[in-house]
């Protein structure tokens, strides 16, 4: 399987899965190989945003970005830590309209959760 990673004025890089590799394609040319796009394997099932995991080649370090937003870890955001208009704000960014009968920071919460990070099948993604 051949994942689409980077876009850049040279080219288009690719993760090949089997090989555990990058492949580079310059730009102008077509890839020789099979692009496969949207692999039910390498996204979250249970997560509705659009969430991108990476390494950043300068550092090797892991990163996650969340609609294009960098977060500080892999690990699910602190909404805990939040105050209620941080939590309408994170909500408000992740494209959910928090509906007139949830006034709790607790409700708040559990509404996020249930729409962002359900995790009916507990499934472990790799790194």
């Amino acid at each position: 399987m051949n994942v689409l990673v980077r876009e850049s004025a040279t080219g288009k890089e690719y993760w090949d899965n089997e090989a555990k590799k990058n492949r580079f394609v310059p730009h102008g040319t077509e890839p020789d190989f099979e692009v496969t796009t949207d692999p039910e394997t390498m996204i979250h099932k249970g997560l509705k945003a659009n969430v991108t995991i990476n390494v950043d080649m300068a550092t090797g370090k892991d990163f996650t970005a969340i609609n294009g937003k960098v977060v500080d870890e892999v690990n699910d955001p602190d909404l805990e830590s939040m105050k209620v208009a941080q939590l309408k704000e994170y909500a408000a960014a992740n494209e959910l309209e928090i509906p007139n009968e949830i006034k709790t920071k607790k409700e708040i919460i559990s509404f996020i959760d249930s729409q962002l990070f359900s995790d009916d099948d507990d499934e472990v993604l790799p790194v």
